[in-house]
């Protein structure tokens, strides 16, 4: 079958967990034998050729924090004034939906792949005759009903506030028009599913360590690791319930090092901890660490960051917010919940000796889920199209 798979960056370069999570598809996708030709835009001051299968609508900024003071009010007068959500505002362009239209009238598709509810705006220029699928890779609506609750003054409170609201409607409306829903965790499929037909799949990680026939060779030099995009508030809540809350239970001894961007402040406040920015090597960094640690608080969706954790073959201590969507994870993911528990954890894997054993384990739990992964995608497509023929 040829599919049009529209999203708003391509995402080949797997620059985010978005990215990561959307290639996945298109990789899926296309080992089930079907022709895909991905469109999005290019990210503003990225130097990327698209590859074969896919086309460039433009540049665009995909990170608001890329693009000025300026034009983010320039976005947010736009909704405002449609009286349409931020990010759709953000996205939209002349250029996507006449890419579309011609790219539907050189070429004969079978269904269309919308990713993420972000383009919605699209489903006017969208024909109905065709099998439409949505991927959804949270519940967007939760997901900025929760930045309101973040968010420092009451003027950012009401952006989000907003958007929350306004995306609800979306959502349904989303649910209500596909042909299918694709979600990655059942709380958020169990969502659409009230509205439309809905599939949840358990997606693979972004790192292929898993795959490899021994431990990886990197040196482990550190104790406890840390690496995400501390900008993402969610992400920052976690870094500082680590710093201000796990952190005095452990001894000084321990060398801990954090890398992404959004953690510089915490820079030569604490002796035995690094920060380290923006890193180029995720993977490398993963494995010089004896653990990952992983202190989410809040937040929609799979982490992409949990699933490279267990690919790189390291132990890992975890909050129960980073392991949802994960399900019968292995022995080398250890839970725990409180602060205290969190810093004990920590300090008894650290006493423990990093076993060959756990990472055939965790290599072979997933290959599992990228296999199942992929013999879901199959099924799915499988019965859609024979259910419209």
């Amino acid at each position: 079958m040829r599919i049009l798979f529209l999203t708003t960056v391509l995402p080949a370069p797997r620059r985010t967990g978005g990215e990561i999570a959307t290639q996945g598809y298109i990789d899926a996708i296309r080992a089930a034998g079907h022709e895909v030709t991905v469109a999005g835009y290019t990210r503003t001051g990225e130097d990327y050729t698209p590859r074969e299968g896919e086309v460039s609508v433009g540049y665009s900024y995909i990170e608001t924090s890329s693009a000025g003071s300026l034009q983010t009010l320039r976005w947010l007068a736009k909704g405002i004034l449609r009286g349409e959500p931020y990010v759709h505002a953000k996205f939209r362009s002349r250029q996507y939906p006449a890419l579309a239209r011609k790219l539907l009238a050189e070429s004969k598709y079978d269904a269309i792949i919308l990713d993420q509810c972000r383009l919605t705006w699209l489903f006017p220029y969208l024909p109905d005759n065709l099998l439409l699928i949505c991927i959804v890779h949270n519940l967007e609506q939760e997901m900025y009903a929760l930045l309101r609750d973040l968010a420092p003054g009451v003027f950012k409170r009401w952006i989000y506030n907003r958007e929350s609201r306004l995306l609800k409607g979306v959502e349904k409306r989303l649910a209500e028009r596909a042909d299918q829903v694709w979600a990655l965790t059942a709380h958020d499929g169990q969502w659409f599913a009230r509205h439309g037909k809905t599939a949840v799949f358990q997606l693979p990680g972004g790192i292929k360590g898993a795959q490899d026939k021994a431990m990886p060779e990197v040196e482990m030099k550190f104790d406890v690791g840390m690496l995400g995009y501390w900008n993402w508030p969610p992400n920052w809540e976690g870094l500082a319930w680590f710093i201000e809350e796990v952190y005095p239970h452990l001894p000084a001894t321990i060398r801990i090092r954090i890398a992404g961007k959004g953690c510089q402040q915490f820079a030569g406040k604490y002796p035995n901890l690094e920060i380290m920015g923006f890193v180029d090597d995720a993977e490398t960094f993963l494995k010089e660490h004896r653990i990952i640690a992983i202190p989410s608080k809040s937040g929609g969706g799979v982490q992409i960051k949990t699933l490279d954790a267990i690919a790189c073959g390291r132990r890992i201590v975890a909050t129960p917010t980073a392991m949802r969507g994960i399900e019968d994870y292995p022995a080398s993911v250890r839970v725990a919940e409180t602060a205290k528990e969190f810093a004990e954890t920590l300090l008894t894997v650290l006493q423990e000796d990093p076993s060959g054993e756990e990472f055939d384990l965790a290599r072979q739990w997933l290959a599992r889920r990228q296999q199942r992964f992929q013999q879901d995608v199959a099924e799915q497509l499988r019965a859609l199209f024979e259910s419209s023929s």
